[in-house]
């Protein structure tokens, strides 16, 4: 467009408007480009621990979890998101609470269920172990 524009000649108001023209293509290019950085992930800086990636763990049984008898007694129901280490025999270990709702309550019921737990190996394919997590919901 810039080009046939100069063919028109080089008017003041000619001048102005690709002025004007170019400015607003560069104003364009600058939005999208923003807009792309936008929508792509951030890369992970220099020095930052990438979080692995997740199995969700299938107990081969339900899993058995005592409901702590001072919840049970008040009625409170909650949730806690246990996070471990599922090895080749489906066993879990170095389990850890990643999430719990109300915090504290059910922690130690969910980690001894999980600990307890046996777990289909069927998506560990070639690792010996792999993180995994299990969401254990509690309802009087």
């Amino acid at each position: 467009m810039l080009g046939t524009a100069a063919d028109y000649g080089n008017s003041n108001e000619l001048a102005s408007a690709r002025h004007q023209l170019q400015s607003d293509m560069d104003a364009a290019r600058e939005r999208a480009a923003a807009a792309t950085a936008a929508a792509a992930p951030p890369a992970p800086s220099k020095g930052t621990v990438v979080e692995p990636e997740f199995l969700p763990a299938k107990p081969v049984k339900p899993l058995s979890a005592a409901y702590p008898p001072q919840a049970l007694q008040s009625g409170k129901a909650g949730y806690v998101v246990v996070e471990f280490l599922l090895d080749s025999k489906g066993r879990a270990n170095k389990a850890k609470v990643v999430e719990s709702s109300p915090p504290g309550i059910f922690d130690g019921a969910a980690l001894a269920a999980v600990s307890g737990g046996r777990y289909d190996i069927s998506a560990l394919g070639d690792d010996k172990t792999k993180r995994s997590r299990i969401r254990i919901s509690f309802k009087p």
